[in-house]
């Protein structure tokens, strides 16, 4: 295929409707527009005295909403200058400070062994060494497996794996004794 060739689609003439058709929208407002001024005229000539006082109502109400939405704004605008000026720098020079003191640990360490390290000491330019107490390894005892009592219950007709599973040893252990003995049984 031609990669110069023109796609099937870049012939096709896209026309861009961008015409508002404003003729429903008179259609539907104009009636509910001309209902509602008709309600207000009537009700405002005949309570003349309860219009004022509704009319004050609403111009206060609206002026106490919007001081009340100015105020959130203004409050949320001073919180968010506090949180961007004063608390992430404050959580961001932890975070470099925490930063630097690791990176100056690393930079005293010279040679480190499960036992201890060796540092430099920045201030006097000599090296010490730091020592830890590890705990003295014990081994666990394993209690052996009685030989008698191995070789008695092969001789009941278990099999190495069955004896080895009964006196918790692995076969390894079951069959040197069994050699020992001279008691393996050939198959």
């Amino acid at each position: 295929m031609d990669r110069n060739a023109a796609a099937p689609h870049d012939n096709v003439d896209v026309r861009i409707n961008n015409k508002i058709n404003t003729g429903n929208i008179v259609v539907v407002s104009l009636p509910a527009t001309l209902i509602l001024f008709l309600f207000l005229f009537i009700f405002m000539r005949s309570y003349w005295p309860q219009t004022v006082i509704l009319a004050a109502i609403l111009v206060y109400g609206l002026a106490a909403l919007f001081a009340f939405l100015v105020v959130g704004l203004v409050v949320g605008a001073v919180f968010a200058v506090w949180i961007r000026f004063v608390w992430h720098p404050r959580i961001d020079a932890r975070e470099r400070e925490a930063i630097v003191k690791g990176q100056e640990m690393r930079n005293q360490l010279i040679h480190s062994q499960p036992e201890g390290v060796v540092l430099a000491d920045p201030t006097t330019q000599r090296l010490y060494v730091e020592r830890f107490l590890l705990p003295p390894v014990v081994e666990a005892d394993k209690p052996g497996l009685n030989e008698q009592e191995v070789v008695r219950t092969y001789q009941l007709g278990l099999s190495i794996k069955d004896t080895a599973k009964q006196h918790q040893g692995t076969e390894y252990e079951v069959r040197k004794i069994l050699q020992k003995a001279d008691v393996i049984r050939e198959k």
